[in-house]
């Protein structure tokens, strides 16, 4: 990003009207690290895996993959809402 977009960014952040909670939040969100791009050799050595596993018998179909990520979701907890949080909806 250019440094115009981060003070335009920084404006618009300092014009939020943010909780510190919602500050340590975005905090660390900002410091996690970024994720890698995959190079095109990758994407290219990931499609071929793909249509040699397809081409194998090797794939799952949508049913398993949909009763995985519901397992998964069923796994999330919810967190309570904070006594800030609360006192600013009153």
């Amino acid at each position: 990003m250019t440094t115009f977009a981060l003070n335009n960014l920084w404006s618009y952040l300092q014009g939020l009207s943010l909780t510190q909670e919602d500050r340590r939040w975005l905090a660390a969100k900002l410091q996690e690290p970024a994720l890698p791009p995959f190079t095109t050799e990758e994407i290219h050595g990931m499609i071929e895996q793909s249509e040699r596993d397809l081409a194998a018998g090797r794939y799952r179909d949508v049913d398993d993959l949909f009763g995985e990520w519901d397992e998964e979701e069923a796994s999330y907890s919810v967190a309570e809402p904070t006594a800030e949080y609360r006192a600013s909806k009153a």
